[in-house]
């Protein structure tokens, strides 16, 4: 590193004997003094400059390299390590961080050019008490540490036989206390340069920033993906809610139409003359005994599909909440074909089920519903009028059934939807087809739903616009 301020050099001029210097030598040595001192001054300057253009050369890449970097947090945080790993050659650049509730500090992110320097996987660091990261917080600027100097509590963890040379500093984010460090690392004979941790100060504010962002942004990506999901689950049960109500709405005003028109007062006109009811006794106005029972078992309909309702109000105001348990099958799928029904007649699209036995399945009975009348009415819209289309209901074994999400094998039961008509054609398209991305937002969401539980939801392109849909319920063992 160069000073701050250049040296004043020294000219000597020696003789092997005694002797004088007059005027005219003495004059001269002076021209060459000065002549000398510019040039080491003009040296000393290019070297500044030469490091200063260094330094803004180091600046824009870095800037350029994190305004580049991917949004997703975990590759951007690796871009960046990877960007000081080559810029400084060094073996080790490592992220450590910890959140405000938690007293230990973790290893987020790492990257290792040279095995020797690795940390370990499962580091959990004291952060109250440990040196490291205590001087880290006390400073907004890097912190050049000898591995040597660090106390015993600290080399217990930080015993990487390649590590020697520590450079460290806190991601500062404004006055919100940090929860993070840069670290690197490299051999005991290693010198920093320091004429560029000014910029590296700046690019590591700036790394914070942007990584605040990235987590910001990533986590209104997922609440806005959280409330999509929940707008359609809501939007679909406002639907069967209208429908139920409206069915027994109906209901009721037929049984009203069918009450006696008997009244204990009134006239009516006949042939000529007027008879007034008002000399009759009078007569009851309840309904039949039969109406009356009809009538209390549609309000008990009412009331039961207000209060299966009741859940969506009240514990799913801003997320869902899965309440899965046992389900038949045959039940659900029967009130989602009612649904459909409708659709189906208009456009004279023919469903046909096979296979549907006592299958016990697993899930929440409302969102089961709605994912059910989700596919059967992308299916109906999805499909040429006319057309007969074939639900086919297999049980299989999840181990034979690549599914990145479940841990542990269990019993699953397949819905095959398609125009085919047998179910080996179906099965043969699953084997050689692979599946595609989902066709629509709202079958993204029944499928993010589905995976909750341990299902899926696949499909598979037969040709234009002809789609094989399969879905994955966990079975009751």
């Amino acid at each position: 590193s160069s000073p701050p301020h250049p040296l004043t050099p020294l000219l000597l001029v020696g003789y092997s004997t005694a002797r004088t210097w007059n005027r005219t030598e003495r004059n001269l040595v002076q021209i060459v003094a000065q002549q000398l001192n510019l040039l080491l001054a003009l040296s000393h300057y290019c070297d500044r400059a030469k490091l200063s253009l260094f330094a803004q050369q180091t600046l824009q890449s870095g800037l350029s390299s994190l305004a580049q970097a991917s949004l997703d947090s975990v590759r951007f945080e690796q871009t960046w390590l990877d960007y000081l790993i080559n810029l400084l050659e060094c073996p080790l650049a490592a992220l450590i961080s910890w959140t405000p509730q938690s007293a230990w500090a973790t290893l987020e992110t790492a990257v290792v050019a040279d095995p020797r320097c690795a940390l370990p996987p499962d580091l959990a660091i004291p952060v109250a008490t440990s040196p490291l990261i205590q001087d880290a917080l006390a400073t907004h600027q890097f912190l050049s540490v000898s591995v040597a100097d660090l106390p015993a509590t600290t080399r217990n963890w930080l015993n990487s036989p390649g590590i020697g040379q520590l450079l460290i500093i806190a991601l500062h984010r404004g006055t919100t206390p940090a929860t993070a460090i840069l670290l690197l690392a490299d051999h005991e004979e290693r010198q920093w340069p320091q004429h560029l941790f000014p910029t590296l100060e700046t690019l590591t504010q700036q790394f914070t920033w942007f990584r605040y962002y990235r987590y910001r942004l990533s986590r209104q990506v997922r609440e806005g993906e959280d409330l999509q999901i929940l707008n359609w689950y809501k939007h679909r049960c406002l639907e069967t809610l209208h429908q139920s109500v409206r069915e027994c709405v109906s209901a009721l005003l037929e049984l009203d139409a069918q009450m006696p028109e008997l009244r204990g007062s009134g006239e009516r006109e006949g042939e000529g003359e007027k008879v007034h009811f008002s000399h009759f006794p009078s007569l009851p106005l309840s309904p039949t005994p039969l109406l009356h029972m009809r009538r209390q078992q549609l309000m008990h309909q009412l009331e039961a599909t207000l209060a299966m309702f009741t859940p969506v109000l009240k514990e799913e105001q801003w997320q869902l909440t899965a309440s899965v348990y046992p389900l038949p099958l045959a039940n659900l799928l029967k009130r989602s074909l009612r649904r459909v029904e409708p659709l189906y007649n208009q456009r004279h699209v023919v469903l046909n089920v096979h296979n549907l036995e006592k299958f016990t399945i697993h899930g929440d009975r409302l969102k089961l519903e709605c994912i059910f009348f989700e596919l059967l009415l992308t299916s109906c819209l999805h499909t040429q009028p006319g057309t007969r289309l074939h639900l086919w209901c297999n049980p299989i074994n999840s181990e034979s059934t690549t599914i990145a999400f479940s841990s542990s094998p269990r019993p699953l039961l397949e819905l095959l939807i398609s125009d085919y008509t047998s179910l080996e054609e179906c099965r043969q398209v699953c084997t050689a087809s692979p599946a595609e991305l989902t066709i629509s937002l709202t079958m993204k969401i029944c499928q993010q739903i589905l995976r909750s539980w341990g299902g899926d939801l696949l499909f598979y392109p037969l040709d234009t616009n002809r789609y094989l849909m399969r879905l994955l319920l966990v079975m009751q063992k």
